[in-house]
């Protein structure tokens, strides 16, 4: 069904608040933007207050938001734990053999143990929301440093991976 006043070149992922009235040709972003009023109320320094709705979801979001916290200290605690574990266990395994696993552990134990306290400060501060009206900023400051580092993350891990079957097919 086409809707009225629009033309079929319109892109369907066009938002109508963001785009008015633009139609963009073979589903191509146009160059330039048009902001709507809402958009420029939103752009300003005005304050913004958080609709009930708005806060309920964080809320609603919070309990997951620990769980993960609190799993990934765990995860850390236990990564932690294995290269001691492996030292007392040094009668049946050799130092080489204990700096091999223990080397990629410290490695690792950055790459788990960030994002989870990004996670718990995330979640202290979707429970301080209501008390104070700025928390949500924080929140969604958090909750943007947790995106970048697990984008971080998904790197370093492409890159070791690529260079991982690069040695593999390079050595005789």
């Amino acid at each position: 069904m086409r809707r009225q006043g629009h033309s079929c070149r319109r892109a369907d992922f066009l938002p109508p608040i963001l785009f008015p009235g633009i139609s963009a040709p073979h589903g191509r972003l146009p160059a330039k933007p048009v902001v709507s009023s809402i958009s420029e109320d939103l752009m300003t320094d005005a304050p913004f207050a958080a609709s009930p709705g708005m806060v309920e979801q964080l809320r609603r979001t919070r309990g997951w938001v620990l769980f993960l916290a609190i799993a990934g200290f765990i995860y850390s605690a236990f990564l932690a734990v294995m290269p001691l574990a492996m030292l007392l266990s040094v009668r049946t395994l050799g130092w080489q053999e204990i700096l091999f696993v223990s080397f990629p552990v410290a490695l690792y134990l950055p790459l788990v143990l960030v994002p989870a306290a990004i996670l718990y400060r995330f979640a202290v501060a979707i429970s301080d929301v209501a008390v104070e009206p700025e928390a949500i900023e924080r929140a969604m400051r958090l909750q943007r440093f947790f995106f970048m580092s697990l984008g971080i993350i998904l790197l370093i891990a492409i890159v070791a991976s690529v260079a991982g079957v690069a040695t593999a097919f390079l050595l005789p």
